[in-house]
């Protein structure tokens, strides 16, 4: 069997056509195709994850609420703004019901940062053991938290059974985002 010319340049443009079609047509619809198996295989990796986690959202939620409810003490103790004028009073309403004679009560310089800030205090005050321990008594009993980082006593040169108080705290209080603490 021969071919002529005219049938071999027609088998020639078939092969050429069918060429064409293959590397313009059918590679690129399979390559669509893969990218969008591995976007689809990305899909289901992702509603996996999501869905393994969404099972924790409940417990995440106990957890939060817990948090908060141990937050509402710490908000308590450790108010938003200094509300300094407050806790002056307090402290002076604490050294007279302690019956403490000689009080000082001297702020120092506030140390500040964005979430919590401190003010520095110094106590002096004289009274008996027993009125000075009841005044520590009260300052930890208050909703305010006071945290006394020195205590010096010094025995009364009388020998009246009085001492004199010379200690260091910080009182503590959340920096007040608006700027009016």
């Amino acid at each position: 069997m021969k071919l002529d010319k005219q049938q071999l340049i027609i088998m020639g443009m078939s092969v050429v056509i069918l060429f064409g079609f293959g590397v313009f047509q059918y590679i690129p619809v399979i390559r669509q195709k893969h990218a969008i198996q591995v976007r689809m295989a990305q899909q289901d990796q992702l509603s996996e994850t999501i869905c393994s986690q969404s099972v924790l959202l409940p417990e995440l939620k106990q957890r939060k609420k817990e948090l908060h409810e141990e937050l509402i003490p710490f908000s308590k103790k450790v108010p938003q703004g200094r509300h300094f004028a407050q806790l002056w009073q307090q402290i002076a309403d604490v050294m007279n019901e302690c019956k403490l004679t000689d009080q000082l009560v001297q702020p120092g310089a506030e140390l500040k940062s964005d979430q919590l800030c401190s003010i520095p205090l110094a106590f002096e005050c004289r009274g008996s053991l027993e009125q000075v321990f009841a005044f520590f008594q009260a300052l930890e009993n208050m909703e305010r938290l006071i945290r006394i980082e020195e205590v010096k006593l010094e025995n009364d040169s009388d020998f009246n059974a009085a001492v004199k108080l010379n200690a260091k705290a910080s009182v503590y209080y959340q920096s007040d985002k608006r700027g009016n603490g």
